[in-house]
């Protein structure tokens, strides 16, 4: 293991996102001996996973004590198993992918190392100021979400809500936080990639008579730390997958469920019910909508982001094959050319679902569908007990 990695660990430890992972018992910890910080760490881990599988356990068996339809208790106990699924999945897959978790922070010591040798001058920069903000936005939609349950629960009871959302929600955030943290650090590397075939192109274009734009070791070099980069890609990508499953067949599911059962349950009720407005209600329940898929939509554009700056590399490559007229340079970049058609950066979750704009577009559509179906089936049956 380099010498550089005790750096990249603390800054880990330093971070306020994975802080707060400390709470929520999402903590990442590298491979390594069980000390007695991560053992009382495990033990509070177990605790709460049992804690929120009795608490839905209990959920569910109140549920289907109940006289509703079958569809209903299907609905709630499918609800309270996508809740234990987050939460197990949230929960252990940091202790399973301990050694996961050391590559990556070893990937990157390694390519600040290889950077080193081209740029001396290379910084990268921990941008604290990103993460207080995003913890900040964390506290501030737990509390928004808290108060407009608690006024839309003196108007109507939901019978889709427990308290495991207030531990659910800045949970979702926080995965996709930690993987915002890991991909802001590829896009940097990536971008230093970038600005040095960048100026070796802007040579190219003033000295066309130039024999040597880029030296074969520097090729060497960065086609090394873009190898590098892809490995890390390769390994955050599984790291988070499971996360990543467990919580998007949720936001799907669940977008649906606040508007079928918050409003229209809140409506139908009562047979001398009116139609107006419950604004709590509606207000509460466009918040568990929003804060919900949210967090979908910000980790597709960060991947998308992170994807975007990847590709750069295969097109400056493309350009410089074009313009370096010294046949041993050309013939390295054709080396490093053929070699990207095998690193394609993609993130994924295990292939059910790529992490790209088109995922949001269907989750919308499904959304919609599923609402406006759902809706109008008991706004009817709403107007003939009118």
């Amino acid at each position: 293991m380099s010498c550089n990695e005790p750096q990249e660990n603390l800054k880990l430890r330093r971070s306020p996102i994975f802080h707060i992972s400390r709470v929520l018992a999402t903590f990442p910890f590298e491979h390594g001996k069980l000390t007695r910080t991560r053992y009382h760490y495990a033990v509070y881990g177990v605790i709460l996973l049992i804690a929120f599988i009795s608490h839905q356990y209990n959920y569910m068996n109140d549920i289907w004590s109940t006289e509703q339809s079958n569809t209903h208790k299907l609905l709630y106990g499918s609800y309270a198993f996508l809740n234990i699924i987050v939460c197990s999945a949230c929960i252990i897959t940091p202790f399973a992918n301990r050694n996961s978790i050391t590559m990556i922070l070893a990937g990157f010591s390694k390519a600040d190392g290889i950077i080193k040798h081209v740029d001396p001058t290379f910084i990268f920069h921990e941008n604290q100021r990103r993460q207080l903000i995003q913890v900040g936005f964390i506290l501030l939609s737990s509390f928004w979400f808290a108060v407009t349950h608690a006024k839309a629960a003196e108007i109507n009871i939901f019978p889709s809500f427990t308290f495991l959302e207030f531990y659910i929600l800045p949970l979702s955030w926080v995965m996709v936080f930690q993987l915002d943290y890991f991909l802001v650090h590829m896009r940097e590397r990536y971008a230093f990639v970038n600005k040095q075939l960048k100026n070796a192109r802007h040579d190219a274009n003033k000295n066309e008579q130039n024999s040597r734009i880029l030296s074969i070791p520097q090729l060497c070099k960065l086609n090394h730390i873009h190898f590098t980069l892809y490995k890390i890609a390769s390994t955050i990508n599984s790291t988070y997958s499971v996360q990543l499953l467990a919580i998007i067949p949720r936001v799907i599911f669940f977008c649906v469920l606040p508007v079928h059962y918050n409003v229209v349950t809140g409506m139908v009720k009562d047979p001398n019910a009116s139609f107006a407005p419950q604004t709590w209600t509606h207000i509460f329940t466009l918040s568990q909508i929003v804060l919900l898929t949210a967090p979908v939509i910000y980790v597709v554009n960060v991947a998308s982001n992170t994807v975007s700056e990847a590709k750069k590399v295969h097109i400056l490559i493309h350009d410089l094959i074009d313009e370096v007229q010294e046949e041993q340079t050309e013939f390295e970049l054709l080396i490093f050319s053929i070699q990207l058609l095998h690193r394609k950066i993609e993130f994924s979750v295990h292939k059910f679902f790529n992490l790209q704009p088109s995922l949001i577009t269907a989750v919308s559509v499904l959304n919609i569908k599923n609402s406006i179906c759902n809706d109008s089936n008991d706004f009817n049956s709403f107007s003939e007990k009118k």
